[in-house]
């Protein structure tokens, strides 16, 4: 079967215009992908499908194909479509323009497994995550069934679960092989409602029936949408490391802590008559004045609670807190929607394991110099200070030195 790979590429991105020839060690990023997907064994030809004449030239430069498509196209899909009335083949390969390291193997996997199907399915690709990195809307994820094929793709975290630290999620990757059949169906279809709910194309092709068969690799890559994307994607390509971007404690707006190995130390003191007593340190109290002053809001969330808890922390102004919570990242949810933050404007600091659901909302996670090692393996800053014995004034510091 005569499989052709079209790489759909226009200048005018959103969120990084001209993308497309972005450089990336000393070549534009669609030279990248075009020579990994012309190492795929299995690929006959490969075109890069424009709008653009900038685009166009750089292809002839490099020495690449290329050829140009309506301006008027919404979607790769539909420049595929163009493609495939002139140049006949059995199976088409839809490959993103901003994937530089694609997997060539990858590619080959996918005309594997269509070459095995009916003209009319489609075949993708996801490969499995965890939450944190599952949580983001542009992280597109797919839930399929025993046969491996799709049943639903969406924004939202699918499927959904009370156990968000330890439940696996499938991203999808957005390369898609085509029967030529399928593509017939296709450029007949009109948006659907799941697609315009979602925003996502695949949901047309799903709502109307067509078979989409979902393999599983263990090569995420690297998509380019945004300047940190890029600086991400030059690095891998001098080092061959992946770096990640951490939020910058200068932009954090939202503190959020528990009590217990937190704001008090990790151990419970009983009266005779068996009344809780907490004990506080005067200096993160302090450090907590100090921040509220800054303008920077603060929250407790905590598993247990008590009046004595509650008055020291109208004592402080914290007026946000939350006891009694079994579910801490829910909570944290609710705080972040309602003051419309962005995740890395969120710094968390816990002690344990329930506080592992926060750690995955937040931006910046934090624990104490006491808490167990399994926790500050997760934690993105390990303070040196233990919990109730100043670690909040530590952490109060750090953040102000930063926006002083």
């Amino acid at each position: 079967m005569k499989a052709i790979a079209v790489i759909p590429a226009r200048f005018q991105s959103t969120r990084l215009p001209g993308k497309a020839l972005k450089d990336i060690g000393g070549k534009p990023m669609i030279q990248h992908v075009f020579e990994r997907v012309k190492q795929a064994d299995l690929v006959h030809d490969a075109v890069i499908a424009t709008d653009d004449e900038r685009i166009l030239r750089a292809a002839e430069n490099f020495g690449g194909k290329a050829v140009m498509t309506s301006a008027h196209h919404q979607s790769g899909t539909d420049r595929l479509i163009e493609i495939s009335t002139k140049i006949e083949a059995d199976l088409y390969i839809n490959v993103q323009g901003d994937e530089p390291f694609i997997s060539p193997d990858d590619i080959n996997k996918l005309i594997q497994n269509l070459s095995l199907k009916e003209s009319e399915d489609i075949v993708t690709l996801c490969y499995p995550a965890l939450f944190k990195e599952a949580k983001p809307q542009n992280k597109v994820k797919v839930v399929f069934s025993s046969d491996k094929k799709a049943l639903y793709f969406s924004r939202a975290l699918i499927p959904f679960s009370n156990k968000l630290d330890t439940q696996n999620y499938h991203i999808h990757i957005g390369m898609y092989g085509y029967g030529s059949g399928a593509l017939e169906r296709i450029k007949e279809l009109p948006p659907s409602t799941l697609e315009l709910a979602e925003s996502l194309e695949q949901l047309r092709f799903l709502q109307a029936g067509l078979n989409i068969y979902v393999d599983i690799t263990n090569e995420p890559g690297l998509s380019v949408d945004t300047e940190d994307c890029l600086e991400k994607a030059r690095y891998f390509y001098e080092t061959g490391k992946l770096r990640e971007i951490k939020p910058e404690l200068s932009n954090i707006k939202l503190l959020v802590m528990d009590v217990d190995g937190v704001l008090s130390p990790a151990s419970l003191m009983l009266s005779e008559n068996g009344e809780e007593i907490k004990v506080f340190d005067v200096r993160d109290g302090m450090g907590i004045k100090r921040l509220l002053k800054a303008g920077i809001k603060l929250a407790v969330i905590s598993g247990r609670g008590s009046s004595t808890t509650a008055n020291r922390l109208k004592q402080l102004g914290i007026t946000e807190y939350f006891f009694n919570v079994e579910q801490k990242g829910v909570v944290l949810k609710e705080l972040i929607d309602r003051y419309a933050l962005k995740k890395e404007e969120v710094l968390y600091i816990g002690d344990d394991i329930n506080d592992l659901p926060a750690f995955n909302l937040a931006g910046i996670s934090c624990t104490v110099a006491d808490a167990p090692d399994y926790i500050k393996e997760k934690a993105d800053i390990v303070l040196s200070k233990k919990g109730g014995k100043g670690a909040i004034r530590e952490m109060s510091d750090k953040i102000l030195s930063k926006i002083s």
